[in-house]
């Protein structure tokens, strides 16, 4: 019983820290494509707003 719930849970954050790169990617594609030069825009920093992914933590 133990070993099946060891290996569930390795599954599972395994699976969680899959979903977060997918994430991470599609963020920082979309961040790139609307990405404008700071000359056009003044008011929007070209980082994204301040988004911060790498902030995100999971409860073990």
């Amino acid at each position: 019983m133990h070993v099946r719930t060891r290996l569930r849970r390795s599954t599972e954050k395994s699976l969680a820290d899959h979903k977060l790169e997918i994430y991470r990617r599609i963020i920082c594609e979309l961040i790139a494509t609307f990405e404008v030069d700071d000359e056009t825009v003044e008011s929007r920093p070209a980082t994204g707003g301040g988004l911060d992914v790498s902030a995100q933590q999971h409860p073990e």
